[in-house]
């Protein structure tokens, strides 16, 4: 039987524009091969809740708006506020707050959940990342790896 990860780092976007933000976080994490860490990527957070596997630590990134000027990064841990100064900046189907409340309801939330987001100037279809937001990924990624790697878990 296979070890469950202690921590789950799921990067959710698109393939469009600074939606791709979180996606590209998770990959350069995934090339990390931190230990106790599993890396997915999702599309929206409907994929979120498909992910989710038992890790006592979930850590997501996503692209969002509203928050301030492009390349704006801002942590948060779950519970949300309701007046969080954000929106997810694609178009998921569901959004992540709403999947995540959903998990929460199902009793397959982990215990502790961590929120990164990303101010995204452009997420119009086949634009690339844009430079701003380009900039900004090694700093996040640096950020979040010096996190799970300060404080891991023990599955």
């Amino acid at each position: 039987m296979t070890a469950l990860p202690a921590q789950l780092v799921i990067g959710l976007g698109s393939p469009h524009g600074d939606d791709r933000a979180g996606w590209e976080v998770a990959r350069a994490l995934a090339e990390l091969n931190l230990p106790g860490c599993d890396v997915r990527l999702a599309n929206s957070g409907a994929a979120v809740l498909d992910l989710l596997t038992g890790a006592e630590r979930l850590v997501i990134c996503d692209a969002v708006r509203g928050m301030g000027p492009g390349g704006t990064v801002a942590r948060w841990n779950w519970p949300l506020p309701q007046a969080a100064p954000w929106q997810a900046a694609g178009s998921h189907d569901l959004g992540l707050r709403e999947a995540l409340t959903l998990a929460e309801r199902l009793g397959t939330l982990p215990g502790e959940v961590v929120i990164w987001g990303v101010e995204a100037v452009s997420i119009g279809p086949a634009e690339r990342l844009s430079e701003i937001v380009r900039a900004a990924l090694p700093g996040l990624v640096a950020r979040i790896e010096a996190e799970l790697r300060e404080h891991p878990c023990h599955a």
